[in-house]
C-alpha cells in the first residue's frame, strides 16, 4: 500500500508542472492553445524558403507560362482588391490599377483592362449557366438555353459592347494575342501543375458615367455605390434629381435635403440650393419639386410618384410627427 501511494505522488509531481502552466496562462494563450490542439501544424513552414521554392518553380516556367502566371495573380489581386475597396466604401475604377501597380509589366494597361472585364463576363456567364443547369429538370436540360451572363450583368455586358464600338478590345470577344500583350483570356496553368479554382465573380458590379467603376456587392451595398457613383461624377443636379425620384418611388418619401450632406456625398447647403435652382431653370425636370416641414426641414420629391399633399404630410411626419411620438 505504501508504494502505490508513492508511486501515485510522483506521478501527481510530474503533472504538477503542466497543470500550473495551464493555471498560469493569459487569456491569450489559452486562446492559442485552443486553437493549436489537435492542428495540423505543417503548413506552419519557413516563409522565406517557401518564397524561394515558389520563385524558383517560376524560373522554370516557360516565357509563356511565366506571363500566363502573371496574369492569372494580377487578376486574383485586382478583384481582392475591388473587394476591399468596397468594404471601404470606395468605388475603383480601371485606371487605379495602372495607378498602384497592378497590371503586370509585359502587359499594355488597356488591354488588362479587357481582360479583366472579359473575366468577370466568362465566370458570370459560366455561374449563370451552372444555375441554369440546377434549376431545369435533368430530362429537360437539353432544350433549356442558359441566360446571357453578360445581360444579367449590371452594366458589364453594356461595358463590353460599348467599349467595342469606340473602337477599344472588344471585351466580350475572344482574348488579344500575346502580340496585344496578353497571353490568353483566362490564364491556364503551366503544364504539370493544377488547374486554378474557377473564378467566383458573382458579385462583381459595374456602373457607368463619364468612366466605368467596379465594386463588390457582397462588401457594398448597390443603393451605397449609387451615391458613391454620384459623388465620384460630380454632378450635383443629377444627384439630386435622381435621388429625390428614387426615394419618391421606392420608398415612397420626400428626399430629404440634409441627407445629401452625409457620406460619401459630403454637399454643403449652397450646393444643394444651387443644385435644385439649376434644376428648375434648365426646365429638364418640371416633376423635382421641393417642400418644407413645419420645423423647417427641406425635402425634394417628383411628383411622378408622390403629389404635393403627399409630399408634405410625409416631410411633416418624418421631422416633427414621428419624433413626437417615439
Amino acid at each position: 500500500m505504501e508504494d502505490i501511494r508513492t508511486e501515485t505522488a510522483a506521478v501527481s509531481a510530474c503533472d504538477a508542472p503542466e497543470a500550473a502552466a495551464a493555471v498560469q496562462r493569459t487569456p491569450e494563450e489559452e486562446f492559442l492553445a485552443s486553437m493549436l490542439a489537435g492542428r495540423d501544424l505543417s503548413d506552419l513552414t519557413d516563409s522565406a524558403a517557401q518564397a524561394e521554392a515558389e520563385a524558383a518553380r517560376i524560373e522554370e516556367l516557360s516565357p509563356e507560362e511565366r506571363q500566363a502566371y502573371e496574369e492569372r495573380r494580377a487578376l486574383e489581386t485586382v478583384f481582392e482588391d475591388i473587394r476591399l475597396r468596397s468594404h471601404g466604401g470606395e468605388l475603383t475604377t480601371p485606371d487605379y490599377w495602372e495607378t498602384v501597380g497592378l497590371v503586370p509589366e509585359h502587359a499594355d494597361p488597356a488591354v488588362f483592362t479587357a481582360l479583366v472585364f472579359d473575366t468577370i463576363i466568362e465566370a458570370q456567364a459560366l455561374s449563370a449557366e451552372r444555375a441554369q443547369a440546377e434549376a431545369v429538370p435533368a430530362a429537360d436540360a437539353p432544350d433549356a438555353a442558359a441566360p446571357d451572363a453578360a445581360d444579367e450583368t449590371p452594366g458589364v455586358g453594356a461595358q463590353a459592347a460599348r467599349f467595342a464600338e469606340s473602337g477599344g478590345p472588344a471585351l466580350s470577344e475572344a482574348a488579344p494575342s500575346a502580340d496585344a500583350g496578353v497571353v490568353s483570356d483566362v490564364p491556364e496553368a503551366a503544364e504539370g501543375e493544377p488547374e486554378p479554382e474557377p473564378w467566383e465573380l458573382d458579385d462583381i458590379r459595374v456602373l457607368e458615367g463619364s468612366q466605368v467603376y467596379l465594386y463588390s456587392a457582397d462588401h457594398m451595398t448597390d443603393s451605397f455605390a449609387q451615391w458613391a457613383f454620384q459623388a465620384a461624377e460630380n454632378d450635383d443636379v443629377v444627384t439630386l434629381v435622381e435621388n429625390a425620384r428614387t426615394e419618391s418611388k421606392v420608398y415612397p418619401r420626400p428626399l430629404k435635403a440634409a441627407s445629401l450632406k452625409n457620406r460619401p456625398l459630403y454637399l454643403t447647403d449652397e450646393r444643394i440650393e444651387a443644385a435644385f435652382a439649376t434644376a428648375q431653370e434648365s426646365g429638364l425636370y418640371p416633376d423635382i419639386r421641393t417642400c418644407a416641414a413645419s420645423n423647417g426641414d427641406v425635402y425634394f420629391y417628383s411628383t411622378e410618384y408622390l403629389s404635393d399633399a403627399q409630399a408634405k404630410a410625409l416631410a411633416e411626419w418624418e421631422s416633427v410627427e414621428r419624433r413626437a411620438n417615439m
